[in-house]
């Protein structure tokens, strides 16, 4: 999907989770990738625990919506006047 498909409002993100198996009897590997909170750089975290990746991508998805709602009340707000700058 190019980007050109997002409305000039729309709120964009990543999560990368890059997961692979090592030798051995708990070889299971995951590296998350994500945006940090603040915006300066990203948040690198590894874990061998499958049920932490899920832990994750759930805080991060449930930040991506609070945050897109935020904005889009805001954004609904300044459109009908509401709210001055």
């Amino acid at each position: 999907m190019a980007n050109d498909d997002f409305s000039s409002t729309a709120i964009c993100t990543t999560l990368v989770i890059r997961v692979w198996h090592e030798a051995g009897d708990d070889g299971f590997r995951a590296r998350m990738i994500m945006p940090s909170c603040s915006g300066g750089g990203s948040v690198i975290e590894a874990t061998s625990d499958p049920g932490r990746v899920m832990g994750v991508a759930a805080e991060w998805l449930s930040g991506f919506q609070a945050e897109a709602t935020a904005a889009a009340l805001l954004d609904v707000a300044f459109s009908s006047g509401s709210v001055s700058t």
